[in-house]
């Protein structure tokens, strides 16, 4: 955001659409940034209509592009305008005749990103960058990219052996099936042991009242504190005073930036 920033108080208009906005907004920042919300674009048969139909009335001669849209490439390139895609994706291939579509879908993107026009491709860490290669994205023209990361380990006072009696036990990021929080209730009531000596803090947004229930089906209820969302710098003093950080997710779930884990060892 710092950059962005930086781009706005020069001579660059800028603007950043978020198409997982909570709320639709169209507001200018005190930064000068532009800042453009879509909400629900997922539940439209064409999500990308509505990105597209904001981007025409921006204008933009450059677009820096945040997830492999082959849709927003298209539009790019139809309209000559400079992309630099800067991704933090995998590509999978799901089984049976679906892999057979994403194999059509990975050829149909690699090919876009191979456009004379797009000098270089970023991706998310060397294992994703890796991953652009693998679907065809010219090996010269990817760079993997990353951050300093902070909070680091000297932020925080050394961790002691887990005290004895109930354990503390945190989990951070997306409420679903998909990242775990499921099975890691069910481990609580399966387990009387644990089930006993540990309680849980989960943290972040998504099928709470699910997980709410089913804790309280499990007879777990006591056990669990579903905390939504909290300020980013009261993630890591959570994790610190945790006895254990839970990064739990299913292999359907693709990880893309693993900053929890970061997060985790960090504190």
């Amino acid at each position: 955001m710092e950059v962005v920033e930086r781009l706005a108080a020069g001579s660059a208009l800028v603007a950043v659409v978020c198409i997982n906005a909570e709320t639709s907004h169209d507001e200018v920042l005190p930064s000068g940034v532009r800042s453009i919300g879509l909400e629900n674009i997922w539940a439209q048969k064409n999500p990308f209509d509505a990105v597209i139909a904001q981007l025409d009335q921006l204008g933009p001669t450059h677009l820096v592009l945040r997830l492999p849209s082959l849709a927003l490439l298209t539009w790019a390139r139809a309209r000559r305008v400079k992309v630099l895609p800067g991704f933090a994706d995998s590509f999978p291939l799901r089984p049976g005749l679906r892999g057979l579509l994403d194999r059509w879908r990975n050829h149909r993107l690699s090919r876009a990103l191979n456009h004379g026009s797009i000098h270089r491709v970023g991706n998310h860490n060397v294992a994703a960058a890796e991953a652009l290669a693998a679907i065809g994205v010219a090996p010269q023209k990817i760079v993997p990219w990353d951050w300093p990361r902070s909070p680091t380990p000297a932020d925080f006072p050394a961790k002691t052996a887990p005290r004895s009696g109930r354990k503390r036990l945190i989990y951070v990021g997306t409420v679903s099936e998909a990242k775990g929080v499921g099975d890691v209730l069910r481990a609580l009531a399966a387990d009387p042991e644990m089930g006993g000596s540990a309680t849980l803090e989960i943290v972040g947004a998504g099928a709470i009242e699910e997980m709410r229930v089913l804790a309280t089906s499990l007879g777990v209820p006591d056990r669990v504190t579903f905390a939504g969302r909290i300020p980013h710098a009261e993630v890591a003093p959570r994790m610190h005073a945790a006895d254990a950080v839970l990064v739990c997710s299913r292999h359907a779930y693709s990880e893309g930036l693993p900053g929890t884990i970061y997060l985790a060892l960090a504190s």
